[in-house]
């Protein structure tokens, strides 16, 4: 084995929905993810072997750039709301029922500087994402599927902006 193939990435998901006006945290949830058991072809592989090739890299260059076996395509990209209702399994290929208008690009990728933490980062305008939603997916730029998080149905309006943190803990 290689030194990093005994590594177990772990995924939080947080969302939060703050005031526009106020700033203030109106609604939270979160969770545990569920990361897929198998992504695309030539050559398939797990999620979780994915996610812990693409953080380790991240982690040892100390920036968010590169994939796996110079597959620039393969780095978490972006994320999608969705408003599927059954629960995230590892055998999913994508969310549930994906809402293709909140397909929003990561706005920033944070490093723990003390633990082996890397969160991703996208957030939602006042403007974008006015839906009723349940549940969230992480994706590669080439689209890969990597991890889903379902929860409690809750409505984004005008008057918010939502904020997801995707935490990756090896």
């Amino acid at each position: 084995l290689l030194p990093w193939e005994n590594l177990r990435p772990k995924g939080r998901v947080d969302l939060y929905l703050v005031d526009a006006r106020t700033g203030e945290v109106s609604r939270h949830v979160g969770g545990w993810n569920v990361v897929t058991s198998w992504i695309g072809a030539p050559t398939p592989m797990s999620g979780r072997d994915m996610m812990r090739r693409i953080l380790v890299k991240s982690l040892a260059t100390g920036g968010f750039s590169g994939g796996l076996g110079g597959d620039t395509t393969s780095t978490v990209h972006h994320m999608v709301l969705g408003s599927g209702t059954t629960a995230e399994t590892s055998s999913d290929v994508d969310l549930g029922v994906p809402i293709a208008a909140t397909e929003k690009n990561l706005s920033s990728v944070e490093f723990d500087a003390v633990n082996p933490y890397v969160t991703f980062v996208a957030e939602w305008a006042e403007d974008e994402a006015n839906f009723t939603m349940t549940e969230i997916g992480l994706y590669s730029e080439n689209g890969d599927f990597l991890a889903r998080r379902s929860f409690s149905s809750f409505s984004k309006t005008w008057s918010f902006r939502l904020h997801a943190l995707w935490l990756w803990i090896l």
